[in-house]
């Protein structure tokens, strides 16, 4: 199993590289994991089961994504990963909503409706757990998903912009 992201842009390419090198050496094949998946997995083995995941993506964005458990205890996805500004994030949660990740507490501007419902909260686990994604690789495996081989084995990149330069402009 890896992290195939989403995620910092030079760590998914790195696992990415050491589990297809791994893979290929001993000819075996290879569980991709979601980062984002990976937390609500985490979440979900104690107990949560409407799970929101928010990973800090730099740049005033998280990547995010909402999970329910099915009965195997797998999160699902429910739409699509996506990288958003904060403010942007939906508002539909209700009252078991579990908040996952440290994109809730990056500090990034938000609806008001949403920091209301985080005051005092405290994100259940804040980021992905090497354990719980083989033990997730394990679960998919059981239930019947496939494995990739290492050539098919590649890094998800959800940001269209992958370059930052924070220096400052001259002039400025």
């Amino acid at each position: 199993a890896f992290g195939r992201g989403p995620g910092s842009f030079t760590g998914i390419r790195i696992a990415t590289g050491v589990a297809q090198g791994l893979g290929f050496s001993v000819d075996c094949p290879l569980f991709p994991i979601s980062s984002l998946q990976s937390l609500a997995y985490s979440a979900a083995k104690k107990g949560a089961s409407d799970i929101w995941v928010a990973l800090d993506a730099r740049m005033s964005e998280v990547y995010f994504a909402k999970f329910t458990c099915n009965e195997l205890g797998i999160p699902i996805m429910l739409g699509d990963e996506i990288v958003i500004s904060p403010a942007s994030l939906p508002v539909d949660f209700t009252n078991t909503t579990q908040f996952v990740g440290n994109g809730w507490t990056a500090g990034y501007e938000m609806s008001a409706q949403l920091r209301s419902k985080l005051e005092g909260i405290e994100p259940f686990i804040t980021l992905p757990s090497a354990l719980d994604s083989a033990q997730l690789a394990e679960k998919l495996m059981t239930s019947g998903i496939k494995p990739v081989s290492a050539s098919d084995a590649e890094p998800v990149y959800i940001r269209d912009n992958v370059t930052w330069d924070n220096k400052p402009k001259v002039g400025s």
